[in-house]
């Protein structure tokens, strides 16, 4: 189960904003949700203090592509996402989740983290447009691995 844990900051940003990214001195550590729409093509984020990085890639799309050629957000990312942060989360002072424009996917994801942590994502939808697919199948899959439950 997460800690419900308020003051560590669940940032979103672009892909050029996360590699040019400074670290604030009060930050220990910090981890890094990379998310790139081709396999492979990760960007060289800042080394410094950085404790632990998860890289995923998948189309920013949020309806069923029915000729497949695209990759979807699944319950299987979205697992790794919930796994890779709970044991992330105790030791890092701030988590960076990044996509390349930073508006839809990498936002969906921030938010559903901040609703788990700080039970609100209310912040995220005034400064972005959150993918909903992504949103929707990430709080999903937390309600079904029991972190996260609806009031």
């Amino acid at each position: 189960m997460f800690p419900n844990v308020t003051g560590k900051p669940i940032m979103f940003m672009s892909q050029d904003k996360a590699v040019s990214l400074l670290i604030p001195e009060n930050i220990r550590a910090w981890a890094a949700i990379s998310i790139t729409t081709k396999y492979g093509e990760w960007p060289n984020l800042p080394e410094d203090r950085r404790s632990d990085l998860l890289q995923l890639w998948f189309d920013d799309w949020d309806k069923q592509d029915e000729e497949k050629t695209r990759r979807l957000f699944d319950e299987m990312m979205a697992g790794q996402i919930l796994q890779w942060v709970q044991v992330v989360w105790p030791r890092i002072d701030m988590l960076v989740v990044h996509c390349q424009a930073g508006f839809s996917r990498s936002p969906a994801v921030a938010a559903v983290l901040a609703r788990i942590f700080h039970g609100d994502d209310a912040e995220y939808f005034k400064k972005a447009y959150p993918n909903r697919h992504v949103y929707r199948v990430l709080l999903n899959e937390a309600m079904k691995m029991g972190l996260y439950k609806m009031d």
